[in-house]
């Protein structure tokens, strides 16, 4: 009996035993963390201080490089954060990521632990992005949810430990500030004060400047002239997390909170994307190309992209001068055309137009919907024509003294097999 009772292990035994297993799984858990971790970081795309204050304008040019539109290149007014004054820079901290001055690395460990839990527990992807992950989200990133992918995320994290090494909290928040959108083809927090209330930064009261902080989370969801209810709601959120966070005191609280969505707010008033003749001209092509870049999840007016289409701007612009020149006797005013030029060998579209005397013209009527076949544009010598106006997509090129890291392309479209 005692000899049994002396080979059989105590429960302290069991219990260090147990833990030791623990330790281990978790040392391993961690190592394959990291080696995930540097895996992706390593494909990470290259972040530049071009890349981080350009203004989310994004470049159309056609098959020879020739610029034809850009997009949302006249929408935002870079502000320094020396001008930027105090109380919008707590609105925006207070309501994005209030530690974010207790961020040395430009990430924090604690929500992304408690993200990765929810993440496993429930099966999405989503939270612990700090500030800076967020500037780096709108920098190199599409803004689309079913992009934010694990690999995303660990590229995210990388590229804002790095952006955090090389630039000062301050820098960080003037990027930050300026890349922002806030719906109606606004961009940067200068702007949106012009756009929204026709003053400046400094001269925004409380409840204005929360406004502002709160739009960039959903523009056209808190869109103050579209959904003033959801708006408010937003506001008042953010004043809320201002006091909370002690950047203004309580009776300054319940005033911003008692003012109207409404107050100092502009009337409406649609910003333009389009008065040059280039763009005129190639508007049919064009609104095809932004629709299918929209598709594939970004956003070519905040995103700062490249975008390269099939397009020959000289065959583009002769198309468009033999319908509204004269040059082609048509019986009425009444009568309409519908042209492509396709080049024979590959099936691209290389010139569009959808309509004569308009300055926006329409999809052609040889393209509508059906006619244009996505991606497939190599083909057998003996199969019919396959339409493709699909553009090719890529982030800005680096600019000088670029965070080393490998560099990143976004094709809309697989490339054709070889086989």
């Amino acid at each position: 009996m005692s000899k049994n009772k002396n080979n059989t292990p105590s429960s302290k035994a069991i219990l260090k035993s147990i833990f030791k297993w623990l330790l281990a799984l978790i040392g391993v858990l961690a190592v394959a963390f990291i080696a995930v971790f540097v895996y992706y970081a390593l494909s990470a795309p290259t972040v530049s201080q071009e890349n981080l204050q350009s203004g989310g304008s994004s470049t159309i040019v056609d098959t020879n490089g020739k610029t034809i539109a850009t997009l949302g290149a006249n929408k935002r007014n870079y502000v320094t954060i020396d001008k930027v004054p105090q109380r919008v820079q707590d609105a925006v901290i207070s309501i994005e990521d209030k530690n974010f001055y207790n961020e040395p690395l430009g990430i924090d460990p604690i929500r992304i632990v408690k993200s990765a839990i929810t993440n496993v527990t429930k099966g999405t992807l989503q939270g612990a992005s700090t500030l800076t992950q967020q500037l780096i989200k709108l920098t190199v990133f599409s803004t689309d949810a079913k992009d934010q992918t694990f690999k995303r995320k660990m590229q995210e994290a990388y590229l804002a430990m790095r952006v955090s090494q090389k630039f000062s909290k301050q820098q960080i928040l003037e990027f930050y500030l300026n890349k922002e959108y806030f719906n109606n083809g606004i961009g940067g927090i200068k702007t949106a004060s012009k756009y929204y209330y026709g003053k400046s930064l400094n001269k925004l009261t409380v409840a204005q400047a929360a406004l502002l902080a709160g739009i960039p989370n959903a523009p056209s969801n808190y869109d103050p002239y579209v959904h003033p209810d959801a708006a408010k709601s937003r506001r008042d959120l953010v004043i809320t997390a201002m006091y909370n966070n002690n950047k203004i005191t309580k009776a300054q609280e319940n005033e911003a909170l008692d003012t109207p969505i409404d107050d100092g707010l502009e009337p409406y008033k649609k910003v333009s994307n389009s008065n040059d003749t280039k763009r005129i001209v190639s508007d049919p092509y064009i609104k095809e190309a932004i629709t299918e870049v929209k598709k594939k999840g970004f956003d070519p007016y905040r995103d700062n992209l490249k975008i390269t289409v099939n397009m020959d701007y000289g065959a583009q612009k002769k198309l468009y001068s033999i319908v509204n020149s004269g040059t082609v006797a048509f019986q009425d005013a009444k009568e309409q055309v519908g042209a492509t030029i396709v080049n024979p060998n590959n099936g691209k579209v290389v010139a569009m137009i959808g309509g004569r005397q308009h300055s926006h013209s329409g999809i052609p009527l040889l393209l509508k919907a059906d006619a244009i076949l996505g991606c497939g544009a190599s083909q057998s010598p003996h199969s019919s024509p396959r339409f493709t106006t699909i553009p090719r997509v890529s982030r800005r090129p680096p600019g000088p003294s670029p965070i080393p890291s490998s560099p990143s392309s976004y094709p809309l479209c697989p490339s054709p097999s070889t086989s």
